[in-house]
């Protein structure tokens, strides 16, 4: 029988009720944590810290960690502190609000060999990094989003001496994927082992939901429970000899996508475009990340379908309206985030027919 999210978040509730009551004598060993909330209600877990999401500091000096956010750098910071057998000499965990003039300087004087964290605030952070510094990088380890074609060309530019690994991982399940071999493209894994993958319902091209079947804390058996991704299987054999890989496509209904840190939500899309209803018969936005000359920079495109077609003053109006008043972030729009350099202007596309047939009437979608 499949495992659902209520059954999960009874089970997180029970488990982080019983450590608040009883601590445990490990409790250093281990860590609370919030998700995303993107796919339903935001599940608070406490898990074991475990040993294999650290693996990679063993061959490191000085390593840098950022995931952006404050709970996720206190999360690996804890852990760092307690388990010092493998850890580098000297470790660097940054958050967004460190992303401040001199940050620059302190980098330097750490001179990393390890970078881990989110690629797109890895980004951000490769801003504030002399060229010799970023060269100097011997391993970058990424996890938690998908990879672009315009971060593979980012990361092989800039960091040109780095091994490139990563890890596919979700929040209340913990690791999917092993560490990546380095035989696969981006966006592609084996399975941990352990895990049991399902590709439920797979279409025309062989994508479907993640089911995921594993054990987590308590030897509590999980089956095929729906993390909200979609994915489909490799039909190529894979160099390393593992006979099984995946490949991640993106979000389950496509709810949301998170682009250089910010989150386009369905949600948001509907109420900014609610006022143009009578226009449009169907709209669809495209996000994608594009090089530039001063780097990696996001950019939506509004695909849209207005019977009749819409003058050159309506299409400005909307294009307007959607810049201002889109939130991406809890206090910035896409309008700020152009003016702070971190997204192009949008861009409209009208449709001379319908493009939203049966199996395609999805709001959002992630181009790579």
């Amino acid at each position: 029988m499949a495992t659902d999210r209520a059954y999960i978040a009874a089970l997180a509730e029970k488990r982080l009720a019983e450590f608040i009551k009883t601590r445990p004598a490990d409790a250093k060993q281990y860590s609370i944590k919030l998700t995303s909330g993107s796919t339903a209600a935001p599940i608070i877990s406490v898990s074991e810290n475990l040993e294999h999401y650290f693996k990679t500091y063993s061959k490191s000096v000085s390593a840098v960690v950022g995931f952006a956010s404050m709970n996720l750098r206190m999360a690996n910071a804890m852990y760092a502190r307690h388990h010092t057998t493998d850890n580098p000499r000297r470790i660097l965990f940054l958050d967004v609000n460190d992303l401040v003039p001199g940050l620059g300087e302190l980098l330097g004087d750490l001179a990393p060999d390890l970078i881990r964290g989110f690629p797109s605030f890895m980004v951000r952070i490769s801003e504030h990094m002399r060229e010799a510094d970023m060269h100097a990088v011997k391993y970058l380890v990424f996890a938690g989003e998908l990879f672009t074609d315009a971060r593979v060309t980012f990361f092989k530019t800039h960091y040109p001496n780095a091994i490139v690994r990563r890890m596919y991982i979700a929040g209340e399940m913990g690791p999917i994927s092993a560490l990546d071999c380095g035989h696969l493209p981006c966006n592609c894994y084996h399975p941990m082992a352990g895990v049991t993958l399902t590709i439920d319902n797979p279409n025309e091209l062989g994508i479907g939901a993640v089911l995921v079947t594993k054990t987590i804390e308590d030897g509590v058996r999980v089956e095929d429970y729906r993390i909200g991704d979609t994915a489909r299987w490799r039909t190529e054999p894979c160099a390393c000899g593992a006979p099984l890989a995946f490949e991640i496509m993106g979000r389950d209904g496509f709810d949301y996508i998170k682009i250089l840190g910010t989150l386009l939500r369905v949600e948001e899309v509907e109420r900014v475009l609610a006022p143009f209803a009578h226009r449009l018969a169907e709209y669809r936005v495209e996000a994608a990340e594009v090089s530039t000359d001063v780097g990696s920079k996001g950019q939506l495109t509004l695909r849209v379908y207005s019977p009749g077609g819409m003058t050159s003053e309506a299409a400005d109006a909307l294009l307007n309206t959607f810049a201002d008043t889109l939130y991406m972030t809890p206090t910035k729009t896409l309008r700020r985030l152009i003016v702070e350099g971190i997204f192009l202007p949008p861009r409209l596309e009208q449709e001379p027919v319908s493009f939203m047939g049966p199996g395609k009437a999805f709001k959002l979608r992630f181009v790579q």
